[in-house]
């Protein structure tokens, strides 16, 4: 049964109470659903730097480390991209965009040196990109503090010199369950695509 705004406000809020408290959470209470970029603004104003955001095209009730990995397209390799780990960003441009097209159409992201972030997608994978219209996706919403910031080089055997530095990122090697987890579309995602 879903729970009313409401009362997924209270469990949430709840939850963090006994976050910010450091007591944990029952490790079988779902993460409270919330929906939208409105509550991605929420959480970012009252929380801060205490959330992280991971974004996956499937809900997620324990995130659990994967190979991350750089896709090649010249090749068609995928190349191994640091251990195992569960990556997250300290804003959720970046997972938004994640949650509605990875996995789903070929897509990247890279900042400019003024800090501007441009977003690509390409071809779709799978019969759901197909439809952008219908594209939904989820953003976990996690404590902080289960993740370190790493700097990496480019992945082994990277067939290309990197013409940029990578900018540092949030990684988990451990399991983590979401707080929260939002429902987001493309209406929660305000930037330009380019698509190619």
């Amino acid at each position: 049964m879903a729970l009313n705004i409401f009362d997924a406000a209270a469990k949430f809020f709840r939850g963090l109470h006994l976050f910010e408290s450091g007591v944990l959470l029952d490790q079988n209470e779902s993460p409270v659903m919330l929906a939208g970029r409105r509550s991605l603004d929420d959480l970012a104003e009252r929380y801060g730097d205490d959330i992280a955001y991971h974004g996956s095209r499937d809900y997620i009730p324990l995130l659990e480390p994967r190979q991350m990995t750089w896709y090649h397209p010249p090749s068609g390799k995928r190349f191994p991209d640091g251990a195992p780990a569960i990556g997250a960003d300290t804003g959720y441009d970046i997972p938004t965009f994640m949650a509605l097209f990875s996995g789903r159409r070929r897509c990247t992201y890279m900042a400019d040196t003024d800090g501007t972030v441009k977003y690509t997608v390409g071809d779709p994978v799978t019969p759901e990109g197909q439809d952008l219209n219908s594209l939904v996706g989820y953003v976990h919403v996690l404590e902080r503090k289960h993740f370190e910031t790493f700097t990496l080089d480019v992945p082994d055997g990277w067939p290309e010199p990197l013409s940029i530095t990578r900018p540092p990122e949030l990684r988990a090697h451990v399991p983590v369950r979401p707080l929260a987890v939002v429902k987001v579309t493309l209406e929660d995602f305000p930037h330009p695509i380019t698509f190619e």
